[in-house]
């Protein structure tokens, strides 16, 4: 019996916190589309500074290069934005190459339903997420990352092996090949602290 009042309890509470003028105020839907709009913003420089980087390290190097600009450099674009925004932003897949991008295990229930809504038959481009999570203090926006082209030179099925060689003197437990153009390769993962 505790236990059951102890859910009702919980269930008022949260009703009561959802109705409160302020936690409304911070949930509505204009609120709800501008974070994700932001989160938006964010992923398409994120992705633009990444894509150009690559682009001109293959052009310059050969696609050995992009080994380096993904080790190196992507995180540094990623921090950047995070420092200069109230947002974290990061990548993860459900084949990670670093390990340090593993998912958590909200990140993994929303590629798992990637994967879903994808085989399902909906547009790649358009699978994203957003959610408040952490009792309504931190927002939580994903979208995913389709595989392209350039993607499977060091993705794909079949990788030359001087670049597989140099995949793994930098990542030792990739696990990140095998990828078909269309597939998922992975997704974009921001968030934002409400607390604030």
């Amino acid at each position: 019996m505790p236990v059951k009042f102890s859910a009702l309890a919980l269930g008022l509470t949260g009703v009561i916190a959802l109705t409160h003028p302020l936690y409304a105020s911070e949930t509505s839907p204009s609120n709800q589309d501008q974070r994700v709009q932001e989160a938006r913003g964010l992923i398409k420089n994120y992705a633009g500074q990444l894509k150009t980087t690559l682009v001109h390290a293959i052009k310059t190097d050969g696609a050995i290069a992009a080994i380096d600009v993904c080790a190196r450099q992507a995180p540094e674009i990623a921090l950047s934005l995070s420092e200069d925004s109230p947002w974290t932003i990061g990548r993860t897949s459900l084949k990670a190459r670093n390990s340090g991008s593993a998912p958590d295990a909200w990140e993994l229930t929303v590629m798992a339903d990637f994967q879903k809504r994808l085989q399902a038959g909906e547009d790649i481009k358009t699978l994203d997420h957003q959610e408040l999570t952490e009792n309504g203090t931190v927002f939580r926006y994903m979208k995913a990352i389709p595989t392209g082209g350039l993607c499977l030179t060091c993705h794909g099925e079949s990788i030359a092996p001087d670049l597989k060689h140099q995949i793994l003197s930098f990542y030792p437990d990739d696990r990140a090949t095998g990828f078909k153009a269309g597939d998922i390769r992975g997704a974009f993962t921001l968030q934002k602290d409400l607390s604030d």
